[in-house]
């Protein structure tokens, strides 16, 4: 494509180009032509970023950034011949593949819900095709945001509820040091089933760590994980956690999101996982309950998770079963499944398990896009590392770089030496819960009513926060304040006659 691009002097002296015989800046005053362009940009919002789709040599760059002072400005790059005026771009997006996930990974939901997406119209018409995929991936990032706003919007106040009730409920917790032992990361996927009679017969080789869903096949295939792992904050994820009392000794590694049974946090040693960007209020109720954390991070999916903490943990390689990040026919996970056992109870005559379970794989296509994006995007921090391991599972999808391998090369990598015992420090919580839980309450408190900074508002609510940063109007401010101050205490009040 760059060979298209034909540089040429304007009228004025400047560089101006043309690609296919069109011009992308104008013949006789380029800068003139950028400055009327940015004066032209309708924008009814404060934007906290304008992204313009290809702006060949980025004449409009200083004219935009003159004309929104307070937002970063970015550029989407059809092609590289004008990487020399990248420069003078906060951020530089290619339009290749995975320009969704790109924009996503680098701004978030609030920033792309308060951006301002314009193209720079000569390059549309000059590189069509460029122009379309970049803008349906716009549109796919607009989208995810919508979601994962409502999605933020819906859980955030319960997760701060199971945040507290975990650090007032913990009885024992436990922190691990860095070993040299292969991790294996079973999830529950398909794929699983007919790697349980492996994982049984190697279960010394490696640290097992299960996501939540998996520990029900694995405990009835006779496998006991060294650690369990659960992020999902919904009540339903409960289900997967449902123990009775200290059965099925296992570690489990929950983030402070978690929702998780109080019985199962009082028995069991804990590692509570704390994600990069909790708040700090969060991190405060922790450190004064006298739980030491571990550190995690946040992207969607237990699996996920489950990849960046066992990476975290060991130098050696990290194995991923049961990872099959697509829908199946029939199940949709390895059976056992707690909430598998739960739906089944309605099936009868007139609403049939087929058409149940038909329903969940077609609801089940769009989470799997995002989990499957986010490995996608993230792969190259891993390929060296880790494997996703199956029984000569034919997956219908590739984990961006990440090999898939069989258990023969599973030993041909280990060797079938033993792992270590996994080195744990283990503390006994100080305070009894209901000193605890006053703490937990009482910072909560603090927060909410110190919110200078706005950042209680922007992680509990959101869409509030993002409305409130885009509007104009100073009347519409007021209200949403009110808004949000209405809503802070009224969530504070639920909290405290609940958690």
């Amino acid at each position: 494509m760059t060979s298209r691009i034909q540089f040429a002097a304007a009228k004025n002296g400047e560089e101006t180009c043309s690609a296919g015989g069109k011009f992308l800046h104008s013949k006789y005053n380029p800068s003139a032509e950028a400055e009327k362009f940015a004066q032209n940009l309708s924008c009814d919002f404060n934007p906290a970023c304008v992204i313009i789709l290809e702006p060949a040599l980025s004449y409009c760059a200083p004219f935009i950034r003159k004309r929104f002072p307070e937002a970063k400005i970015m550029a989407v790059r059809f092609c590289d011949a004008f990487s020399k005026t990248d420069g003078l771009w906060d951020k530089v997006f290619s339009a290749g593949e995975g320009l969704s996930d790109d924009i996503f990974g680098a701004l978030g939901e609030e920033k792309i819900l308060s951006a301002l997406f314009f193209e720079w119209t000569a390059s549309g018409s000059a590189f069509p095709e460029e122009k379309t995929r970049a803008w349906k991936a716009v549109k796919e990032a607009v989208e995810k945001s919508r979601d994962v706003m409502a999605t933020r919007t819906y859980f955030a106040r319960r997760w701060l509820k199971n945040a507290i009730t975990l650090a007032s409920t913990a009885r024992r917790t436990a922190t691990i040091a860095r070993t040299k032992s292969p991790v294996l990361i079973a999830a529950s996927g398909t794929s699983l089933e007919s790697s349980l009679p492996h994982i049984k017969e190697r279960r010394e080789n490696f640290i097992l760590l299960a996501c939540s869903s998996a520990i029900l096949p694995l405990l009835s295939a006779g496998i006991t994980p060294d650690i369990a792992i659960s992020t999902d904050g919904g009540f339903w994820a409960k289900r997967h956690l449902a123990f009775p009392g200290k059965s099925a000794e296992f570690t489990a590694a929950l983030a402070s999101e978690s929702a998780a049974p109080g019985d199962f946090i009082r028995n069991r040693e804990i590692i509570p996982l704390l994600y990069d960007d909790s708040p700090e209020f969060i991190r405060n109720i922790f450190e004064s309950c006298g739980i030491r954390t571990m550190g995690a991070r946040r992207n969607g999916t237990v699996s996920g998770t489950a990849l960046e903490f066992a990476a975290s943990i060991t130098d050696g390689p990290v194995f991923m079963c049961g990872l099959d990040q697509a829908s199946a026919g029939g199940y949709q996970h390895t059976q056992p499944n707690a909430l598998e056992e739960i739906a089944s109870q309605s099936d009868g005559r007139l609403s049939t398990k087929e058409t149940r379970t038909t329903s969940a794989r077609f609801a089940s296509e769009k989470p799997l896009a995002t989990y499957r994006g986010w490995f996608a995007a993230n792969s190259g921090r891993f390929d060296k590392k880790a494997f996703r391991l199956s029984d000569g599972f034919a997956f219908p999808n590739r984990l961006g770089s990440i090999r898939d391998i069989g258990w023969d090369e599973f030993d041909s990598i280990t060797g079938r030496r033993k792992a270590e015992k996994i080195a744990k420090t283990v503390s006994e919580t100080g305070a009894d819960e209901e000193s605890r839980r006053r703490i937990a309450l009482s910072l909560l408190k603090k927060a909410a009513d110190d919110d200078t900074n706005g950042a209680f508002t922007r992680e509990y609510f959101p869409a509030l926060s993002v409305m409130l940063g885009r509007e104009t109007d100073e009347a519409k401010k007021k209200e949403i304040e009110r808004k949000i101050a209405e809503e802070k205490s009224a969530l504070v009040a639920r909290i405290a006659a609940r958690a």
